[in-house]
């Protein structure tokens, strides 16, 4: 897995939930448009529990990321992949 740290804690925290999710999307598949339901099945293999806590975290990551990827294609002539 990827690892950014700076000097603030809660950063790193968050970072290290969005370079986690990125990593889960890509192995449910590399291009934007992941279902919910694949994204699922991706942590279930990966033994993430998902009435944990980190579930919701990783499911809100997931969404941002999915959003930012649908909404830079239609400002980018290339489209950008997790």
């Amino acid at each position: 897995m990827d690892r950014f740290k700076t000097n603030v804690p809660e950063i790193d925290s968050e970072n290290e939930i969005l370079f986690r999710a990125a990593n889960f999307l890509e192995e449910a598949g590399n291009q934007p448009g992941i279902t919910a339901s694949e994204f699922h099945r991706v942590l279930l293999a990966n033994n993430i529990d998902i009435a944990h806590e980190d579930f919701g975290k990783l499911a809100f990551a997931a969404i941002a990321i999915e959003t930012m990827l649908e909404v830079s294609k239609h400002f980018e002539d290339e489209e950008t992949i997790h």
